[in-house]
């Protein structure tokens, strides 16, 4: 067996992550484990609401609105993290602003890979600003070789992750269809 990593996610993230738009994933903590390693995507409960009151975007990996309420609170599909970011706070508010600036603006060629990590995470400035309030550093996970499951998870979940906890994957115990 080997270590891998089961991690939360919220419905209207999801999608964007499933559509390939979002291939950052943003973290207070990460885990102690070198790269690459496996994460499981649990698609919270949390958020759903506001996720299904929401117009949906596009064709999502052929899902409907009906298919997406059934993933809900199940495991969707697994991707490679091959790389983690360390992103610390800067500038003159000792914020995360500088992730939103302009290399030409700013001139500091040092951030660059912050500015197209947070760009790949499609969090906005105050979303950013808001969840790493209270952090000091905030962590970039790279999504690598996404695979969406063609059916949600009928494993249940008795306690699933506030943010991400360790999971045991055995080796020929990969991907679920």
């Amino acid at each position: 067996m080997s270590k891998a990593v089961l991690i939360s996610i919220r419905p209207k993230w999801c999608q964007l992550i499933a559509l390939g738009e979002k291939t950052i994933e943003i973290r207070k903590t990460r885990p102690k484990l070198e790269t690459p390693f496996k994460c499981y995507i649990y698609c919270t409960l949390s958020g759903s609401k506001e996720f299904f009151n929401e117009t949906l975007k596009g064709d999502v990996v052929a899902w409907n609105k009906g298919e997406w309420a059934e993933r809900k609170g199940t495991v969707i599909g697994e991707f490679t993290c091959n790389n983690i970011l360390e992103i610390g706070r800067r500038g003159f508010n000792n914020n995360f602003d500088y992730c939103y600036e302009s290399l030409n603006i700013f001139g500091n060629d040092d951030i660059e890979s912050y500015i197209t990590a947070v760009r790949k995470s499609c969090l906005s400035k105050n979303e950013l600003n808001e969840y790493g309030k209270n952090s000091h550093f905030l962590y970039a996970w790279s999504i690598s070789d996404l695979v969406i499951y063609e059916k949600a998870s009928n494993k249940p979940l008795f306690r699933p992750p506030q943010s991400w906890c360790y999971a045991e994957l055995e080796e020929n115990d990969g991907r679920q269809n």
